[in-house]
Formats: structure tokens, sequence, C-alpha cells
């Protein structure tokens, strides 16, 4: 491997922290006070059919 592609890399790898770590902290930023930690991953979206077709329909009763 070149060291231009080597230099390139560790430079994406670096890019690829600092979003992580700007990430965390806006998360810990919108979420402080709390006690739960913060975590990078995100609730699973609702399914369809679980939403009211109508506006003042209320979802079906889980199981």
């Amino acid at each position: 491997m070149t060291s231009k592609k080597k230099h390139t890399e560790q430079k994406k790898k670096v890019a690829e922290k600092k979003h992580e770590q700007d990430v965390l902290d806006a998360a810990l930023e919108d979420s402080f006070p709390a006690s739960d930690p913060v975590s990078l991953t995100e609730p699973a979206p609702k399914k369809e059919e679980d939403q009211p077709s109508y506006p003042n329909e209320q979802p079906a009763p889980g199981p």
C-alpha cells in the first residue's frame, strides 16, 4: 500500500471518529439531565399497521 493511500485511510478514520464523537456530544447535550446513558442506536420505526388510519382513531392494543 502506498503511503498516500495509507494517509488517506487514516484521515478517513479520524473523520469518522470525530463525527461519531460529535453525534454522541449532541445526543448528550440534548438529553441532559437524564438518568439514561446516551446511545448511538435509534428505536426501530413503528410499523405502518400500528398507526391509526384516521386522526382520531386509536391504534389496536398490543398482544
